[in-house]
């Protein structure tokens, strides 16, 4: 078959649209996510040859460049892409109304082309094509399998919801924990960083490629919908292809109450984003030291936010598939130092860097591609380390203007400071580099490490990375950012998940937000008060006075 006239670079290019559209970035809300209800049909739509013929057109359009033009999944963009495209031939769909190992009824196909799928490459195309062009493509993307020849699949039966409780949650721990079985790969906390993630190799789906499981604190990522009801749904059918089916999942043992009170435990692992559409990281004044331990009692209470992440994809090489999206930020600073605190879900520690003279070759030659092949994935990179990086323009800007958002530019040049898990594990003391960077096409000028003042500790527990790096307010150093308060200092984050192949440029950023170190409050704001309040007090002393004197 010919293909349509679409262009690799071409289908590149919309891959990476995708990507943005399809939930990478950290901003998207979950309070307003969508639900099971949000994509019914208006109407149902026969498979005439009239309405196939307009589903190929769709198809060959939009959908050929990931799933194929035989919609085997095997488009020119799918083996770059994490995860892999639906292969349609095989007639596994994940997201379903209906049992372990059926097909999905019209309506499941409809409302995935709808929604998408969030952190895949999967968009909602619920802007870019009518209700009957949904309708048209549906239904010829069932051409692909025989299976859906006669077939009437029917959605499983669910009751009502139980009341959320303490008991049911407590219930539903006991489950997630035991005959659940869901530890092995979600975590005991639910963070995705089960025993069987850390072993490695074990967690393949149908076509052999390495899956990993969800975060269950993060509930924008879940692939079909975070409510209850959704929740109970993916219980109930499994998602087909994947280790989150029988056997390996004995979701099929649990009852139904059971299956609630695992919900109900799940739900209540999620957490939803601090400061959501705020910009603003306020760091109040102390008088006491700040401590570079993340678990230290000054660091309970303090305000947080959190920072969203997208794959860097502004410059090659680009990371079109990250896994980290959110960094919570804490700032304090005291007369002498700003310490910023900063965390980040990650399912494996990485805190190597000692790769062999050909693992080196392959690190220049991957790192320096665009779009690497994923699959196979007989090449991976498996000693990189864990990283994170605060990023500040060396002047603070009087105006709107900022500098690039990969290490600055020409006119805008950009104060690093990068904390690395090898570093720390090496040296202690320098787990913190110092860097000047004036655009990406250089790598960033290091300064002596004489001249470095910043200092960094890194913890890892329970899938998750606890960093705090401090430095002195002022320097000497004219590349350095003089950190003033009272101002908005513009700042972002860059995240590096070793496990993740991400090095170098390839690596996870915001936008900028701001710091602002809060001044203190004026001695007026407490004295004029009590002033206030006292002369009150007098006045009326002096007026009970007068009226006892008439009186008598």
């Amino acid at each position: 078959m010919k293909p349509p006239s679409f262009s690799f670079a071409a289908s590149l290019l919309m891959t990476g649209i995708w990507l943005a559209l399809s939930g990478f970035g950290g901003e998207q809300d979950v309070s307003h996510g969508p639900t099971q209800t949000d994509e019914k049909p208006t109407k149902q739509v026969a498979a005439t040859p009239e309405v196939l013929r307009q589903g190929k057109a769709v198809y060959q359009h939009y959908c050929w460049p990931c799933h194929g033009l035989d919609g085997a999944g095997d488009g020119p963009v799918a083996n770059t892409l994490n995860p892999r495209p639906r292969d349609f031939t095989a007639a596994l769909f994940k997201l379903r109304t209906t049992g372990f190992g059926e097909l999905p009824t019209d309506a499941d196909l409809y409302r995935t082309i709808s929604r998408g799928i969030p952190g895949t490459a999967m968009p909602s195309w619920k802007q870019r094509l009518t209700e009957d062009e949904r309708w048209a493509v549906l239904h010829y993307i069932k051409t692909f399998s025989k299976k859906f020849i006669g077939a009437h699949p029917q959605p499983v039966v669910i009751g009502a919801e139980p009341p959320d409780s303490a008991a049911s949650i407590a219930r539903g721990k006991t489950l997630f924990h035991g005959k659940g079985q869901c530890l092995n790969c979600h975590g005991k906390n639910g963070r995705g960083n089960g025993e069987f993630v850390q072993v490695g190799g074990i967690l393949v789906d149908a076509r052999d490629d390495p899956v990993m499981p969800r975060n269950m604190t993060e509930p924008w990522r879940y692939k079909g919908g975070h409510t209850v009801k959704e929740i109970v749904t993916r219980l109930s059918t499994g998602l087909n292809g994947t280790p989150m089916s029988p056997p390996m999942a004995p979701l099929d043992e649990l009852s139904e109450a059971e299956r609630w009170d695992l919900v109900h435990y799940v739900k209540s692992l999620q957490q939803p984003k601090q400061g959501a559409g705020q910009a603003v990281i306020r760091a109040k004044k102390v008088k006491q030291d700040l401590s570079l331990d993340p678990k230290a009692g000054i660091w309970k209470g303090v305000a947080e936010l959190d920072v969203g992440l997208t794959g860097q994809v502004h410059v090659a090489p680009r990371n079109e598939n990250p896994d980290v999206d959110v960094v919570r930020v804490k700032a304090l600073y005291n007369d002498k130092e700003l310490a910023l605190w900063l965390q980040w879900d990650d399912r494996i520690k990485n805190t190597d860097f000692e790769p062999s003279p050909e693992k080196k070759a392959m690190l220049a030659a991957k790192f320096g591609q665009t779009y690497p092949v994923l699959y196979p994935a007989d090449d991976r990179m498996e000693d990189l380390p864990d990283g994170v990086m605060v990023q500040w323009p060396v002047h603070i800007p009087d105006g709107p203007i900022m500098p690039h958002m990969v290490q600055g530019d020409s006119e805008h040049p950009v104060n690093l400071w990068q904390w690395r898990a090898d570093w720390q594990e090496d040296d202690a003391v320098h787990a913190v580099q110092e860097g000047n960077a004036s655009g990406y096409k250089a790598a960033p000028k290091v300064q002596p490490t004489t001249g470095w003042q910043a200092q960094g500790k890194g913890v890892f527990e329970d899938g998750r990375w606890s960093v705090v790096i401090k430095r002195a307010l002022h320097t000497k150093d004219v590349k350095d950012i003089q950190l003033e308060t009272g101002r908005l200092i513009p700042m972002a984050v860059n995240v590096w998940d070793g496990a993740n192949e991400e090095f170098g440029l390839r690596r996870t950023i915001s936008s900028w937000y701001f710091v602002l170190l809060e001044k203190p409050p004026s001695p007026d704001v407490y004295i004029l008060p009590i002033l206030g309040f006292s002369l009150a007090i007098g006045l009326e002393f002096l007026a009970i006075r007068r009226a006892k004197r008439k009186a008598a």
